[in-house]
This record gives structure tokens, C-alpha cells and sequence, in this order.
């Protein structure tokens, strides 16, 4: 094999399910020159950036935003963009972070999201329990209502299986 291509796992192995990246598939990809590994299948995204909170590469280079800008920044607007900016909010580790614009509030952020599907609403959930200022606490709590309101709770179903994936941990 001439080289590797590392793509960084979407979902812990323990909790796969058919998003981005899968542990099945990706080396799939591999071709005689080229071999494809899937990587970090153990953690999930949360876990990911609690480690790049200390890495100035990660704080100078990290891109999570689907949107491309030309300053190498990301949006710091969509849903992808916040849901990461509070993770690393709740770390203490956003201000180190160049490549997200801090000229707002995350409170301003969070209220601008519309709504959140019910895929997305387990991670705000569960935003509420991390070290977050209360004020945030707040906005998230508005953006669950908006988002239930829609869409309205996961399913019980879906609620199930994530406990119970959650208590195999």
C-alpha cells in the first residue's frame, strides 16, 4: 500500500448507525494504493473535542462547518458549528479556538437556531447537564421547546435505545 487515508468515525463502533463515515463501509474505499482506515471508533464526537481543547493545531485548523469559507474559519452559525462551540464552551477551551468568530453571544447563537431535529435534541439534552453558564442553559431549553413544538419529543423508542446504549459504556 503506497498510503492511508485516516477518516475519523462519526459514532462510536458500540452505537453505529447509517451517518457520515461508517466502520463497515469506509475501508471499503480502499483501492491497491490507496488503503482507508477508520479511526477514533471508540469515542464519541463529544469525547473528540474535550482532546483537541489543548492542541493549537486543532485551535488554529479545525474545521467542523459543512460551509466552506474563504478565511478558513467555519460559520459559527449553523447548527454543526454551535453544537460544537458549546461543547468546547462548557471545556473552557472556545476562546482558543481562532476559527470560530467569538463577536456574538452564545446565548444570540443558540437563539437564532430555528429548530433541531429530533436526532439533534439528545445532544442538547444532554448540554444541559455539562458546565455551561445558566443563561445558555436557557437558550437551550427554548431551543428544545421550539424543536419539540415542531417536531415534536424523540420517539420513546428512540429514547430507550439511547439509555441503553448509553448504560453499555
Amino acid at each position: 500500500v503506497a498510503g492511508s487515508f485516516a477518516i475519523p468515525s462519526s459514532c462510536p463502533v458500540h452505537e453505529s448507525y447509517p451517518w457520515g463515515s461508517h466502520f463497515q463501509t469506509d475501508p471499503l474505499w480502499s483501492t491497491s494504493r490507496m488503503r482507508i482506515i477508520y479511526v477514533d471508533g471508540q469515542f464519541r464526537r463529544r469525547q473528540k473535542i474535550t482532546a483537541l481543547g489543548n492542541e493549537p493545531i486543532a485551535q488554529k485548523n479545525l474545521q467542523v462547518c459543512w460551509q466552506y469559507l474563504n478565511d478558513g474559519h467555519n460559520c459559527s452559525k449553523c447548527e454543526k458549528c454551535i453544537r460544537t462551540m458549546l461543547a468546547m464552551l462548557a471545556d473552557g477551551s472556545l476562546d482558543r479556538f481562532s476559527v470560530f468568530d467569538h463577536s456574538r453571544t452564545m446565548v444570540e447563537r443558540v437563539d437564532e437556531l430555528p429548530v433541531v431535529t429530533p436526532r439533534l435534541q439528545y445532544h442538547y439534552q444532554r448540554y444541559l447537564k455539562e458546565n455551561l453558564p445558566i443563561d445558555v442553559k436557557r437558550a437551550i431549553r427554548r431551543l428544545l421547546s421550539r424543536s419539540q413544538r415542531r417536531y415534536g419529543r424523540p420517539s420513546l423508542l428512540h429514547r430507550v435505545v439511547r439509555r441503553v446504549r448509553a448504560s453499555k459504556k
